[in-house]
């Protein structure tokens, strides 16, 4: 099975076999004689081992110690440079199963072979393959196109993509309890309907704190996404924004009702959020371009008021702060769903523009907002 570094790789076995999980093989290529394996709870939450293997020449062996069932398991190959990122090889691996990796990291591909859950990997990635190279031709063609072409663009990549997901449910309800339906089922857009078309001794084997877990974590995000969706509908253009109040760095309470009068940019960020630290020269300077027409309010989220206080010093960062503690439903509130978020809101307290990510484009609307 040849896949990207960064793509999910199958590993597994019979749920006969009683044996220790195995993975062995050699990547060609590795700049640093060690790789990090690390294996992800059945929850899917967090680690729940972490261990450095010895990889002379590129060769490595490793047993899974007291592994239950499934996992994903990621394999960090380490660059000499510690400020390089380690590439990184997303794994399955199971109770009694071994594997053979092989791997390149030249054009960074690998090819897994093995046991009965590796060819139900490969013929899934067959089945796949045409779908997966017509979308990425017409997501090639949409980033060439002029503008006034996209919109059509997307519409077919939407086509396609149906047309795939129509086609991948059509094979797993004909299988049911064929290991490959497992991995079409993944790359399905409605898994739970995939998930739910699987045969009971497919969900009830080694795979089944896997599906569970899946299954409880796309009905979480559903939910997420239906309280973003109700959110949305208070947070349009013209609408009064939600009030702020949170303790700024005197731990004084400060609200966003205080500040109105000026436009006010709300930025969601955290220590923690590499988008938001990279955007902070480009805030810098239109902070100061702009400062008498505007303030910013930083809203820190997810991080501890100590590494908050630490960034606002070791940034410098010059305009208003409040700090987020854990619990606060205040990211609910206001819909946001990833980081950083900016939110522009008008002299008068209401919704101006909410933008996602550290987007080009912000920087050219304020161009336009506040120019004189």
């Amino acid at each position: 099975m040849k896949k990207s570094v960064l793509l999910t790789l199958a590993l597994g076995v019979s749920t006969l076999s009683f044996a220790q999980a195995h993975l062995s093989g050699k990547i060609d290529g590795l700049t640093n004689d060690k790789l990090v394996v690390s294996v992800i709870n059945e929850q899917n939450t967090d680690y729940e081992r972490i261990d450095t293997v010895a990889a002379p020449g590129g060769q490595f062996s490793y047993t899974f110690p007291g592994l239950t069932g499934y996992r994903t398991a990621i394999l960090f190959a380490l660059p000499k440079d510690e400020n390089d990122k380690p590439a990184r090889f997303f794994t399955f691996v199971c109770k009694g199963q071994s594997g053979v990796v092989s791997g390149n990291m030249a054009d960074k591909t690998v090819i897994v072979k093995g046991s009965s859950l590796y060819e139900a990997s490969n013929k899934a990635d067959e089945i796949q393959k045409p779908f997966d190279e017509k979308l990425a031709a017409i997501a090639d063609e949409y980033d060439a196109a002029e503008e006034s072409k996209k919109d059509a663009i997307e519409a077919r990549y939407n086509e396609a993509g149906n047309e795939m997901d129509k086609q991948l449910l059509e094979y797993i309800q004909s299988h049911p309890a064929d290991e490959v339906s497992f991995f079409l089922a993944t790359a399905c857009k409605d898994r739970l309907k995939a998930y739910g078309l699987l045969s009971n001794s497919l969900r009830e084997g080694e795979m089944k704190g896997y599906i569970a877990a899946m299954e409880a974590n796309i009905k979480a995000a559903a939910e997420r996404e239906a309280k973003r969706n109700e959110a949305m509908k208070n947070l349009q253009p013209g609408m009064p924004a939600p009030e702020i109040t949170l303790n700024d760095l005197d731990g004084k309470p400060l609200s966003l009702s205080q500040l109105q009068g000026k436009y006010v940019i709300i930025d969601w960020w955290g220590s923690w959020c590499i988008w938001c630290i990279r955007g902070i020269p480009k805030m810098k300077e239109y902070y100061e371009k702009y400062n008498s027409k505007m303030e910013i309010l930083g809203v820190d989220c997810n991080d501890t008021d100590a590494k908050w206080r630490a960034a606002v010093k070791e940034y410098e960062l010059p305009w208003k702060h409040v700090y987020m503690p854990r619990g606060s439903k205040l990211t609910e509130t206001w819909a946001i769903q990833g980081y950083p978020t900016k939110c522009i809101i008008n002299p008068d307290g209401t919704i101006n523009k909410i933008i996602v990510g550290e987007d080009p484009k912000f920087y050219d609307y304020l161009d336009e907002l506040l120019k004189d």
